[in-house]
């Protein structure tokens, strides 16, 4: 926003053409201190995904916006977002993303500090999502029912999980292709070796032979005045 005009149209164009595949699944990031209706992500991925059937949306920079929320139920509201509708479905240890078609963000809050190193990073993302469930017990949010959206690691965990689901859809059809092939060529290196051993120099001379001697008995019986020639 109110940057090079053209720089901005790159930008667009490159995000369109890496979400367009239907086959992917797109990431919407979102500032959680920006409100639903001002968010720039979303607008650009309906064009591509109107029902955000295969967009997970994730709230970022949420520990600034907890820090706004009054109450309970200012919580609750906020955290179940804007009705926005959507399909993707999936259950992560009993809890659904998207349970009645409503598709729900993930809010997750992550280290401002630089130059950590994986451990430190790590444990900084523990400690930002233990800070943000401890603002949100306070305020006696909906446990039950907003907890599988809260932070990054939760995030993660549903993103690879339909990664997987997605890889071992992808891959099924592929396995099967391959086993037909594999029992296609066996029968044909049956059918070669069948031809290989039916051209062996020792057989055909061994057939030459008794076709000749066959031969030469039968013009010997004929010679004999025999008619079983």
């Amino acid at each position: 926003l109110g940057g090079d005009e053209r720089l901005r149209n790159d930008i667009k164009s490159m995000v369109r053409r890496l979400i367009e595949p239907r086959h992917r699944v797109i990431v919407c990031l979102e500032q959680s201190t920006v409100e639903w209706a001002n968010t720039v992500s979303r607008p650009i991925v309906r064009e591509t995904d109107p029902t955000l059937s295969r967009t997970i949306l994730v709230q970022t920079k949420f520990d600034n916006r907890v820090k706004e929320l009054a109450s309970g139920g200012s919580a609750n509201k906020y955290l179940a977002g804007d009705d926005e509708q959507g399909t993707m479905s999936t259950e992560i240890n009993g809890e659904s993303q998207s349970p009645n078609g409503t598709k729900k963000p993930f809010f997750v809050s992550l280290p401002v500090r630089r130059g950590l190193q994986p451990r430190e990073f790590r444990e900084q993302i523990r400690d930002c999502y233990l800070d943000d469930f401890e603002k949100l017990l306070e305020l006696s949010f909906d446990e039950s029912k907003f907890l599988p959206q809260i932070g990054f690691c939760r995030a993660r965990a549903f993103l690879e999980h339909i990664m997987t689901e997605k890889h071992e859809r992808g891959v099924m059809p592929t396995l099967r292709v391959l086993d037909s092939v594999v029992k296609k060529t066996e029968a044909e290196l049956i059918a070669v070796r069948a031809d290989l051993a039916a051209t062996n120099m020792g057989d055909l001379k061994m057939n030459v032979a008794f076709f000749v001697q066959e031969f030469i008995s039968v013009v010997e019986r004929l010679l004999e005045g025999s008619v079983i020639g």
